[in-house]
């Protein structure tokens, strides 16, 4: 009788540990820059857990004066949705779970280039109308708190390349992160 409260005992002690463990916040670091690519790191009670490798950037060939390359305005248009369906896409595969996540730093910048006034006008209304509707988006589904929110987007008119970097710091209990992590791979398996 004595050994069965004992067990008993044992195995509520395990229970409880593990419901404390799912309740603890799980902080996500995430970097994003079209050179460098994403960069994640994830931290459970102040111990990074998991760190996604940076590859090494390589060198580019730095051109010439009279082999000056400008790139395409429409590239870099597509960049700005590829990246924000790209985040979209990541975002519903959560489902309902994602309103659970909570935002604490949310931090876009981004640099509309080009040599013609113009193009680069045209270029960041576009950009302004792909971006401030995303924001609106994000907050419909997720907590975001208004102090951590940075969005810019400036005009280069010297530079020749457009560019857009994100950082963000999203953080939700454990319990939901396993639970979205469960249902991303039960939507795996059956596609």
């Amino acid at each position: 009788m004595d050994v069965l409260i004992v067990i008993g005992v044992v195995l509520a002690a395990i229970l409880l540990l593990i419901l404390v463990l799912l309740l603890l916040p799980v902080r996500l670091l995430v970097s994003y820059q079209p050179e460098t690519g994403a960069d994640l790191k994830v931290k459970f009670f102040g111990f990074t857990v998991y760190r996604s490798d940076k590859p090494k950037k390589e060198k580019a060939a730095v051109p010439s004066k009279k082999q000056k390359t400008t790139p395409k305005l429409k590239d870099s248009i597509e960049e700005w949705r590829e990246t924000i369906q790209m985040i979209k896409g990541l975002l519903e595969a959560g489902g309902p779970l994602t309103k659970h996540l909570r935002v604490k730093q949310l931090k876009i910048e981004g640099v509309v280039a080009g040599e013609n006034a113009a193009e680069v006008a045209m270029q960041y209304g576009t950009v302004c109308s792909l971006l401030y509707p995303f924001i609106g988006y994000l907050k419909a589904i997720m907590k975001i708190e208004e102090r951590g929110l940075d969005v810019s987007v400036n005009c280069d008119f010297e530079s020749d390349r457009s560019n857009i970097s994100l950082t963000a710091t999203l953080s939700a209990m454990l319990l939901f992160v396993v639970m979205m992590f469960l249902k991303f791979a039960i939507n795996q398996a059956e596609e």
